[in-house]
């Protein structure tokens, strides 16, 4: 059955790229099942589609700006950032921004949302250094206390 939906896409390029497709369709297959269930119960699908895109966009928000390494999102879990991700995705923003041409306004604001980006990214990194070295030394105290 996935090869069907996979054939009749064409989504024949990477294996997260599938995962993330299958995902989508799985979501909106979900999604189609609440609807009926939401007729039945004589509710307007408008609505529920708002309050999907509602409780969708807050999460999104959460998780583009990012200023804890940790997430609690309701219905979905916790979420976490990993230190290698923003070591890389730092590095790339520099690079980005020493080869940025800022000739017009609309590059001068790009250039500054990338900055604010950066800045970002290195409080997150050193909240993530904090927590390791949090968890660095309980795990030394606790080893001295039962020894």
């Amino acid at each position: 059955m996935n090869e069907n939906i996979i054939t009749k896409l064409g989504l024949i390029q990477s294996k997260s790229y599938l995962r993330k497709e299958l995902k989508l369709l799985i979501f909106k297959w979900e999604c189609r099942q609440t609807y009926k269930n939401v007729e039945w119960l004589n509710i307007k699908t408008e609505l529920i589609e708002v309050l999907i895109e509602f409780y969708y966009q807050n999460v999104r928000t959460l998780i583009a700006n990012l200023e804890y390494p940790r997430i609690n999102i309701d219905g979905l879990g916790h979420f976490f950032v990993k230190p290698a991700y923003v070591s890389k995705s730092k590095e790339k923003i520099i690079k980005i921004l020493d080869e940025h041409d800022t000739s017009t306004f609309k590059a001068y604001h790009n250039k500054k949302a990338m900055e604010i980006k950066l800045d970002n990214l290195i409080k997150l990194e050193k909240k993530l250094l904090e927590q390791q070295i949090k968890k660095i030394n309980f795990i030394k105290d606790k080893n001295e206390k039962y020894t």
